[in-house]
C-alpha cells in the first residue's frame, strides 16, 4: 500500500518538475499557479498540474479507502474499538476531499477560461471550497472527540479512567468548535462576496 503511494508521489515530482520547466522555457517566466493564470501559446500548464496532482490524490484515496475497510473488519472482529475505526474513516474522507476539491479546481479553471466567472470570482471560489472543506472535517473531527468523549466519562464513573484524560478530551473538543466558528465565519463572508459579484454581472 505505502509503495503505490511512494511511487505515485515519486512520479508525481518528476512530472511537476518537467512541466516546470516546459513553462519556463515556453513563457521565460517562472510558473504561475493562479486559477486565473493565463495560457502559455496553447498550453494550459495550470491544468496540467492540477491533473498531476490529482493522480496522486486518486491513489492516496484508494489507499485510505482500503485502510477503512481493514479498520472495519477489525473493528466489527472486536479487535480494535470505534475511535480507531471512526479515526480510519475520517483519514479516508480527508483523502476523498482532496481529490474532489482538486476536480473542482479544474472545473473552475475551465469556466474561467470560458469566461463564466471572472479572476476574482475564481479565487474566491477556491477559498470557499477550502473552507467547505475544512467544516466538513471539523464536523466529523467533532463527532470523533464528542464520540471519545462519551467513553471515557463512562469509563471515568466506572473508575477505569482519569478526570484529567477527559479534560484533555473536553480541550481538544472546545478547541476544535472555536476553529469550526471561525471556518462558517469566513465561509459566510466568501459567500456573500460571491452573491454579490454574481448579481452585479
Amino acid at each position: 500500500v505505502q509503495e503505490e503511494q511512494q511511487i505515485a508521489q515519486a512520479q508525481s515530482m518528476v512530472d511537476l518538475m518537467e512541466l516546470r520547466l516546459a513553462e519556463i522555457r515556453e513563457s521565460g517566466r517562472e510558473p504561475l499557479g493562479e486559477l486565473s493564470s493565463p495560457l502559455v501559446g496553447d498550453r494550459d500548464f495550470v491544468s496540467e498540474r492540477i491533473e498531476i496532482q490529482m493522480r496522486v490524490a486518486r491513489v492516496n484515496f484508494r489507499t485510505m479507502q482500503r485502510q477503512a475497510q481493514r479498520a472495519r473488519s477489525r473493528n466489527e472482529s472486536g479487535v480494535t474499538d470505534d475511535a480507531d475505526l471512526q479515526g480510519w474513516n475520517l483519514a479516508a474522507r480527508e483523502a476523498e476531499l482532496e481529490l474532489d476539491g482538486l476536480a473542482s479546481r479544474l472545473e473552475m479553471r475551465q469556466a474561467y477560461l470560458d469566461g463564466e466567472i471572472s479572476a476574482v470570482e475564481a479565487e474566491l471560489k477556491v477559498l470557499e471550497l477550502e473552507i467547505l472543506n475544512r467544516v466538513s472535517l471539523l464536523n466529523q473531527q467533532l463527532q470523533l472527540y464528542e464520540s471519545e468523549l462519551e467513553r471515557l466519562r463512562e469509563m471515568e464513573e466506572a473508575g477505569l479512567s482519569t478526570p484529567s484524560r477527559t479534560r484533555r478530551v473536553q480541550m481538544y473538543n472546545a478547541n476544535i468548535e472555536g476553529q469550526l466558528r471561525l471556518a462558517e465565519t469566513e465561509l459566510n463572508i466568501i459567500q456573500r462576496e460571491l452573491a454579490s459579484r454574481a448579481e452585479s454581472r
